[in-house]
């Protein structure tokens, strides 16, 4: 990619990734995210997993392959995720209709759904899930931002697969728009997968 892109590139993922390096610890009034993505970083920390990660910007690809060193590198690949646990701030509660037990109609998988009733960065977030809810098979969520420089929509994936009667991560994907003051509309993808050793 040009330096231009790269720029855009480290834009988009800076609108992406706003966030804070503070300690996220807050109840769960609606699903857990924190806990979750929590557990997932030291499971690919002490998994000593590889990450392959291809990232593309208005169609141009790039691709790399390597090993986070620690658990501070994995958390900072998944940083934005981190922001969907927004929806459990005490402030929100209230403001996301739950609807429970729907069936995914492309899957026998159930679908846990929370939908924003307001004008909130995290839009709406899907929970699927095999017969309880601890058995996750992925996570979709739709979330924004707006500001006087950029606005920015995207539709943020993760996908788990049992391993030891627990959940692992094996992909994620980031997808989106971002429209910046004066230029035009820039499209993003970022799309990882991960191979564990065992």
């Amino acid at each position: 990619l040009s330096k231009r892109n790269n720029l855009i590139v480290f834009l988009l993922v800076f609108g992406f990734l706003t966030a804070c390096q503070e300690k996220r610890k807050r109840e769960a009034f609606y699903y857990p995210v924190d806990s979750l993505l929590s557990a997932q970083i030291d499971l690919l920390s002490d998994g000593h997993a590889l990450l392959n990660k291809e990232a593309s910007i208005n169609g141009k690809t790039e691709s790399t392959q390597y090993a986070p060193k620690d658990s501070s590198a994995w958390a900072s690949e998944l940083d934005i995720f981190f922001e969907l646990d927004a929806i459990n701030k005490p402030i929100n509660k209230g403001s996301y209709q739950v609807q429970r037990n729907l069936n995914d109609v492309n899957s026998n998988l159930s679908v846990l759904q929370f939908t924003c009733t307001e004008d909130l960065p995290v839009a709406s977030l899907k929970v699927f899930y095999l017969k309880e809810l601890n058995q996750i098979k992925k996570l979709e969520a739709v979330y924004k931002e707006a500001n006087s420089l950029y606005g920015t929509t995207g539709e943020l994936s993760l996908e788990f697969q049992d391993a030891y009667n627990k959940p692992r991560l094996i992909s994620y994907s980031i997808v989106g728009d971002q429209k910046m003051m004066l230029d035009d509309s820039v499209s993003i993808s970022i799309r990882g997968t991960i191979q564990y050793p065992n």
